[in-house]
């Protein structure tokens, strides 16, 4: 298990360490609006990766895990999966099309169809079975090596503001480079055999993964559509401004997921034989993760004038204010990560889970609305963070309630 903590902090490391490289360089390259441009057009483009993305990241390495031993099984679930996130991209194309043609969204839309060759690369990356699979080296030197190839890639051919287009196709081909890497390792495991995909199993697996597709819908109310909603209220500029400070956030944030997400297959297979161990090294888990973001966060406030200042420059003094508010983002969101996906779901709480979130995001939804109309970017990272608040003490006031856990200490 710790080998694929390892390689799964390599891949989500590398997804945020790189762009933290070649950040400081496209900020200052694209200056404010072209990097809100820049911000917007992805922001945009990862509904769709939601959208095809569904719920699998979660159930699908579940339904593996249990059955990685039956090769057949663990082969009908990757090529059903395959084929329903063939149909849904397909499918979000056409609405890229239908948006170019009634020109719902104007200057902006090239840049956007740009950013969807991610989509294209989320089909062929499947991290989700090798993740089932707690077999994750081959995606972590699948994903370093396209990141370090688009890395040389920008500093070579972004040079100016009108490069912002060459700047997004680098971007969005970085999953497309790692998916035909990662092809070979998937074959090299053996475990894959062809069988045909049945509309039969594909309802299964939709109707399995409907509620972590609704929490992830919900969860993009208040992270997406933050970007979105800043966008419309305040401009590209705004936008330049906010991301810039959100990336480094997510970057210290992108520590908790890779091993919530390495550990899950784990604690799932213990917790179908035996709740109290499971939850035992969940929590042994969480308290490490926990001790480390909470510094981190202290450092992140305390610094960010320093941090803002080397990375970008004066030109992005606006940036300031925002990291500071969202600081604790990573600490908050790491109680809620431990909560939900270690404990809550292998317990067989999805019900819960979904319901606190779907409805969280949209009153988080209207918390960001209301502070962005009035406060621009900070009121947006205030509603970020107030939301995961609100998450967080509910997730925690629910599970102390219930009966499940047999009276052990949940933090």
């Amino acid at each position: 298990m710790l080998k694929n903590i390892i390689y799964l902090l390599s891949v989500q490391g590398g997804n945020y360490i790189f762009p933290l490289v070649t950040l400081p360089y496209l900020v200052r390259i694209l200056e404010p609006t072209g990097y809100g441009i820049y911000g917007y057009s992805f922001a945009v483009v990862q509904y769709f990766i939601l959208f095809i993305d569904y719920g699998f990241n979660y159930s699908a390495p579940k339904i593996i895990s249990i059955s990685r031993e039956n090769t057949d099984s663990i082969s009908k679930v990757f090529w059903n999966v395959t084929f329903i996130k063939i149909i849904a991209a397909s499918l979000g194309l056409l609405i890229i099309y239908l948006i170019s043609e009634l020109n719902i969204i104007d200057y902006q839309i090239k840049f956007i169809i740009l950013a969807y060759i991610s989509v294209v690369g989320n089909l062929i990356y499947p991290v989700w079975f090798f993740q089932g699979l707690e077999k994750m080296l081959g995606i972590a030197i699948s994903m370093f090596s396209a990141r370090l190839l688009t890395l040389c890639l920008t500093f070579l051919l972004v040079k100016s503001e009108k490069d912002l287009g060459i700047a997004i196709t680098i971007q969005s081909s970085i999953t497309v480079i790692a998916g035909i890497i990662s092809t070979y390792f998937l074959f090299s495991l053996k475990k894959i055999i062809w069988v045909p995909p049945s509309l039969s199993k594909m309802k299964e697996l939709i109707y399995d993964g409907w509620h972590y597709f609704i929490s992830s819908a919900a969860i993009s109310l208040y992270t997406t559509s933050s970007t979105i909603i800043l966008g419309a209220l305040s401009g590209t500029t705004a936008v330049g401004y906010f991301i810039a400070a959100d990336k480094i956030r997510l970057a210290l944030q992108g520590v908790i997921g890779p091993i919530t997400q390495a550990v899950f297959p784990r604690v799932t297979y213990i917790m179908k034989d035996n709740h109290d161990d499971g939850l035992l090294l969940a929590r042994k888990v969480f308290r490490w993760q926990f001790s480390l973001m909470f510094v981190l966060s202290i450092f992140l406030y305390f610094f960010a004038d320093d941090i803002i200042l080397i990375m970008y420059g004066k030109t992005y003094h606006e940036s300031l204010e925002i990291l500071k508010v969202l600081a604790f983002t990573p600490a908050i969101v790491t109680v809620s990560n431990y909560i939900a996906i270690l404990v809550m779901i292998p317990i067989g709480m999805k019900k819960e889970f979904t319901k606190i979130i779907t409805t969280s995001g949209l009153i988080g939804l209207l918390i960001i609305t209301y502070l962005t109309n009035e406060y621009s970017g900070v009121g947006t990272a205030i509603g970020v963070i107030s939301t995961e608040f609100i998450i967080m003490a509910r997730f925690y006031f629910l599970i102390k309630k219930t009966n499940k856990l047999n009276n052990l200490n949940l933090l």
